[in-house]
């Protein structure tokens, strides 16, 4: 019994720091999620502040311009919608503020999948002292957010459990199918349903756009109208506006990217799951190790490459 003491005792020590490890890297993802859905919510406000401040100020030079008092009120309420849309852009919609969060996502996302690693025992982890190794990768890996202590101190506690240690089949079935069946093709999937309701709506704002100004053209052709359109073309320009700016977020949000990136990385991790499958209990190490980093790099690419793009300009 004296001889088996020191290895459950080490044991207990390995799971204190891996556990310890992880509630860190929940941090970090806690802090990424914050900062992503606040600049979330400042495009969306921004989108809406914009559409919702060009009505005011077409109704006020239009359906309320001969009652003075409605008039000023929509004008100002349009003016207001305007001058908040300029403030929340230049306070959330940063380059700071998109570094901030693209770079807190970065180092969640290397800790998960360095744990994954120890966890599975590849590489340099398969030894005794993979919790020393995986620690003092840990410290590397955060040192490149340093600077970011504010909004991992922020952060709220707790959060998913960590995963234990896995065999083969647990590694492929919780991390490379989990990570497709639970976050790559359902992500997808809300992102192509959001953008085909956002797109609807751009082209119903088009559509209804063309309606008004034929409208508009027949009315000022018409001599009972005495040449007057009635403000309808002013009609047509807001939602010319409302419709191209409904474009602009689809972009800015790189969704049809995202969508097209998940899609293809869900597929090449089925595809190494099942050649895993194939090989299943025939693998040496060198052969798991090649195969788990594979399958780690996929993962790292696709958030790398998603990162990359919110960073390009005009993002």
């Amino acid at each position: 019994m004296s001889g088996e003491f020191p290895r459950t005792r080490e044991c207990q020590l390995d799971d204190e720091i891996l556990n310890l490890i992880w509630a860190r890297k929940m941090a970090w993802s806690h802090a990424a999620d914050r900062l992503g859905a606040n600049i979330g919510r400042a495009r969306a406000l921004l989108l809406a502040l914009g559409c919702v401040g060009a009505v005011f100020e077409t109704l006020a030079a239009t359906a309320f311009a001969r009652d003075e008092a409605v008039r000023t009120a929509s004008a100002a309420a349009g003016s207001v919608c305007l001058a908040v849309a300029t403030y929340v852009g230049s306070q959330w919609l940063t380059g700071a503020a998109t570094r901030a969060w693209t770079l807190s996502r970065s180092v969640s996302e290397a800790l998960k999948a360095e744990f994954y690693l120890c966890r599975a025992r590849c590489g340099p982890y398969a030894a005794d002292d993979r919790a020393a190794l995986l620690n003092a990768k840990t410290a590397e890996i955060e040192e490149a957010g340093a600077d970011l202590a504010a909004q991992l101190a922020a952060a709220a506690p707790g959060g998913e459990a960590p995963p234990g240690d896995l065999d083969q089949a647990a590694y492929v079935a919780t991390r490379v199918m989990g990570q497709v069946s639970r976050y790559l093709r359902p992500t997808a999937q809300r992102y192509a349903r959001r953008v085909g309701l956002l797109r609807a709506l751009a082209i119903g704002c088009g559509g209804l756009a063309t309606v008004i100004g034929a409208v508009a053209a027949c009315l000022s052709a018409t001599p009972g109208w005495g040449g007057s359109d009635s403000g309808l073309a002013a009609w047509v320009a807001v939602l010319t506006t409302i419709g191209a700016s409904i474009g602009a977020y689809i972009s800015e949000k790189r969704y049809d990217f995202l969508i097209l990136a998940y899609v293809n990385s869900a597929r090449r991790l089925e595809t190494l799951a099942n050649e895993w499958r194939a090989h299943a209990g025939r693998m040496d190490q060198p052969s798991w190790d090649m195969f788990v980093r594979s399958c780690e790099d996929v993962i790292a690419g696709t958030n790398q490459s998603w990162m990359a793009k919110l960073m390009q300009p005009g993002a």
